[in-house]
């Protein structure tokens, strides 16, 4: 598993928001949500709110440089 630092994520707090998500990634919120829903990215629904694992959006990233 890709290290968080990789990509610069560890001035991020351990568990993003989607807008945090968003901006890393440089997508919409829209994208966040949906990447979440269909399992693409490893995020956590409490409530109404997503929330992603900072190591999940750094395993995602990997996973998009070597595809």
């Amino acid at each position: 598993m890709m290290k968080n630092n990789a990509f610069g994520l560890q001035e991020y707090p351990p568990v993003l928001t989607v807008r945090q998500a968003a901006d890393i990634l440089q997508v919409s919120t829209k994208t966040i949500c949906e990447l979440c829903r269909i399992g693409a990215l490893a995020g956590r629904k409490i409530g109404r709110l997503w929330r992603i694992p900072r190591p999940a959006l750094a395993e995602f990233l990997s996973d998009e440089v070597t595809a």
